[in-house]
């Protein structure tokens, strides 16, 4: 009975270092265990290490799949001692996993004795830049990592809070208007988080609960769950405005995208891509105009499911026409709302198209304008006409759509309708920063609130607005060499930024808010290079 007792012991003490990542104190372990993954983007290199306890095996296989594939493939074999193995045949921006088997003597023929695997993080820095366009030249890419993660981590501790957003939620709130929060914020939250994220930070445990807070003020209409937020919350958590404003649900769904990309949906994560599904879903049903005989396909904000047909007093804002995302929401869908992404493509650069050859000289877009096709579409409505805190964006908008993907989707425009400029991407962002910066005399802290389509200032107005138009407009400037010293003079100005410190400007001091602030600190995650366009990476089939 003794005997049988004691070879039981000796059995699950065995069965028990078979299975554990790592050995136990005083163990000796034949098998890999503890394997890493540290990836160098740059390069790209993944470099394997594990741990095994010589000297039972002769080497070891170093096997790699794409996260969600299902077959591995052998792509080293390496000998006692070795335990590490640089892999340089990774694509870009790719997550893979890794296992590694221990063989007996006798090499990889013999069988193996066990197994241990570990995934590639996408974390940040990206050091990948865009391939297209170009980045600020005054400073060395680890100093703007640096300089994205001070400003981060700044941000982050004046405008994320978990107060009032709910049990396991955060927000992105604004301090000094009674600590409400709107849809845009919570949009731009999850955008920066997700990108930041970098394995050691909060990034990825902020968006999770982003996520959560932006789930439990989704709007309700008529009884049913729109699947977007509503756009205003108080402090409090009540609802203050129930309405849609939907650039901040298209930031949303792109940095889900972003997530289920950069960390996968499932086995202990939020199902990111259906998360993304029910936003892209809630965007075409309640804020774009697509149905009808005569619709625009343009984003409009939604008080109510948009009707079948426009009206003539019908309007929209330019900024809720973010043209670089539309590409990759259109991959994500099915064949009819994929179509239906393309034609608000479309939709976009035909607008942009307009204002680009009315004033050639700024490519100016409006805060909004009229939206039914005919004699009147792209004119002034009610609302106001003139660039400034709301349509300052969109040099960012369709800058970041050009470092992406270059040229092709106002080209795919263009092919559609041979009226909208083939090479708006590049042309329309590049003339903004060079007039913005002309404007302002290369000094950013000169911007204005607001200016007439033409450049001029706008009657009565003041000096607002530098943190978000610099931004946006150094976007804008990294879509052409000949923007180079103006996008290095906006750089050498953002870094220097501190979120929610005032600064002076002609003897006055300027206090900074939550808009600028956060706009500031996403356009420095583009204007650094640290905003690849994740979703698009191949990966398997879902």
């Amino acid at each position: 009975m003794k005997q049988q007792k004691r070879f039981l012991l000796r059995a699950l003490a065995l069965a028990a270092v078979m299975t554990s990542a790592a050995p136990l104190a005083g163990a000796a372990v034949n098998e890999p265990y503890t394997v890493r993954v540290a990836y160098d983007p740059a390069t790209p290199r993944a470099t394997v290490t594990w741990g095994a306890d010589a000297p039972a095996a002769s080497g070891y296989g170093i096997e790699r799949r794409p996260v969600g594939a299902t077959a591995w493939n052998e792509i080293a074999y390496v000998k006692e001692p070795l335990r590490s193995h640089a892999d340089t045949t990774v694509a870009p921006l790719t997550r893979y996993e890794y296992r590694v088997k221990a063989y007996r003597p006798g090499g990889p023929g013999t069988g193996y004795i066990s197994t241990s695997t570990a995934a590639l993080q996408l974390n940040f820095p990206y050091r990948r830049g865009y391939g297209r366009g170009i980045l600020p030249s005054n400073y060395s890419q680890d100093q703007m990592d640096a300089d994205v993660r001070d400003m981060y981590n700044l941000w982050r501790a004046k405008y994320v809070t978990t107060a009032g957003a709910g049990t396991g939620g955060a927000r992105v709130y604004k301090p000094d208007e009674g600590g409400e929060t709107v849809s845009e914020g919570q949009g731009y939250g999850m955008l920066i988080s997700v990108y930041m994220a970098d394995g050691a930070n909060q990034g990825k445990s902020d968006f999770d609960k982003m996520l959560t807070y932006y789930k439990s003020k989704r709007r309700i209409l008529n009884g049913e769950n729109t699947g977007l937020m509503s756009w205003r919350i108080n402090g409090d958590g009540s609802v203050a405005d129930v309405w849609t404003a939907p650039d901040g649900d298209i930031d949303a769904a792109f940095a889900l995208l972003v997530a289920d990309k950069k960390w996968g949906s499932g086995n202990g994560n939020p199902n990111y891509w259906a998360e993304a599904q029910t936003i892209l879903n809630g965007l075409q049903r309640f804020a774009v105009y697509n149905r009808g005989d005569t619709h625009s396909d343009l984003v409009a904000n939604s008080e109510k499911e948009l009707s079948s047909t426009e009206g003539d007093a019908n309007f929209t804002m330019s900024s809720y026409q973010v043209v670089s995302y539309m590409r990759q929401f259109a991959n994500a869908s099915d064949a009819t709302r994929a179509a239906k992404w393309r034609d608000t493509l479309r939709a976009g650069y035909k607008a942009f198209d307009y204002y680009y050859e009315a004033n050639p000289a700024t490519a100016l877009t409006p805060y909004t304008f009229l939206t039914k096709p005919g004699a009147n579409q792209y004119k002034p409505s009610a609302k106001g006409y003139n660039f400034g805190p709301d349509s300052c964006r969109i040099p960012w908008r369709v800058g970041l759509d050009f470092l992406w993907h270059e040229n092709g989707n106002s080209r795919y425009a263009n092919s559609l309708d041979a009226n909208i400029r083939a090479t708006l991407a590049q042309d329309l962002p590049k003339v903004n920063a060079a007039w913005f910066m002309n404007t302002v005399n290369n000094d950013p802290t000169a911007a204005l609130y607001g200016y007439q389509l033409n450049g001029s200032p706008w009657p009565n107005t003041f000096v607002y607005g530098q943190r978000h138009t610099a931004g946006a407009m150094a976007v804008g400037a990294m879509t052409d060499a000949s923007n180079q010293a103006r996008l290095n003079t906006l750089y050498d100005w953002m870094r220097k930024q501190i979120p929610g410190q005032p600064y002076s400007y002609n003897g006055k001091s300027v206090t900074p808010e939550y808009y600028g602030d956060t706009v500031l600190m996403v356009t420095m995650i583009a204007v650094t290079g640290n905003m690849p366009n994740l979703p698009e990476v191949p990966i398997p089939a879902k």
